[in-house]
């Protein structure tokens, strides 16, 4: 895609997004369509005045991560030390590869088969919006829409 499709991408998913109040659900990883939309987002919230936020979801697999982002992870979760704990988040923020996350998403699931360097099939995906849709269908679900289809 040359830059003019991608900053027009950009805009119009996010705008779409938006409008609808959809979620956008994508790897997660800092690459590809997922950093496109990442960076929607980042460049919607430096520009827009009116907000709204925008949803965006990264259904990644564990595995597909580099080793030094797995490793900070889990250096996270057994540091109790909470000033310690954001040292190593800055770290994490600041690894930019293709094979880390796109912190410009609003929510990232992490899913773990025990394989490295394997990605997400679209099983846990469709298993994954097909769990939210039945929530939201849910009529004693307090946020049950009609909408929800």
């Amino acid at each position: 895609m040359n830059e003019r499709l991608e900053t027009e991408f950009m805009k119009g998913i996010v705008h779409v997004a938006t409008i609808a109040d959809a979620w956008i659900l994508t790897t997660g990883l800092n690459s590809g369509v997922a950093k496109l939309v990442g960076d929607g987002i980042a460049q919607s919230r430096l520009l827009s005045k009116q907000q709204k936020e925008v949803i965006a979801i990264g259904l990644t697999q564990w595995g597909s991560l580099t080793e030094k982002t797995r490793s900070l992870f889990k250096q996270i979760c057994i540091t109790e030390n909470e000033a310690e704990q954001n040292i190593i988040g800055t770290k994490l923020l600041n690894l930019r590869d293709s094979e880390t996350l796109e912190w410009n998403h609003t929510y990232s699931l992490m899913f773990d088969n025990g394989q490295l360097n394997t990605y997400l099939s679209d099983y846990q995906r469709s298993a994954f919006v097909q769990a939210a849709v039945n929530d939201l269908n849910d009529p004693d679900n307090p946020h049950h829409s009609k909408y929800c289809v």
